[in-house]
């Protein structure tokens, strides 16, 4: 899957395109994830029902950016705790 890594402020620019983000787990309630980007952005992400990945502290997520500026995920990565993103 072809995804290019953006960072939050970026979502706008990229509405319909499949990207990669990584970011901070802010919130998580099963269907629905937020996430605090690199650049301080809060990204709200609609889950694909598997939130084992957002109880961890850094995740990267694969997924499609929608109108509403929200992602669609496809895929989550966890990198653990002591991943740094600044």
């Amino acid at each position: 899957m072809s995804a290019v890594r953006i960072s939050g402020a970026e979502l706008s620019g990229k509405v319909g395109a499949t990207i990669r983000i990584v970011g901070k787990v802010v919130s998580s309630n099963g269907q629905q994830a937020q996430i605090q980007s690199s650049d301080n952005q809060t990204v709200s992400i609609t889950t694909t029902g598997n939130t084992a990945f957002y109880t961890d502290d850094i995740v990267e997520v694969v997924g499609q950016v929608n109108n509403n500026l929200t992602i669609e995920e496809f895929q989550s990565i966890s990198f653990g705790a002591e991943f740094g993103i600044a």
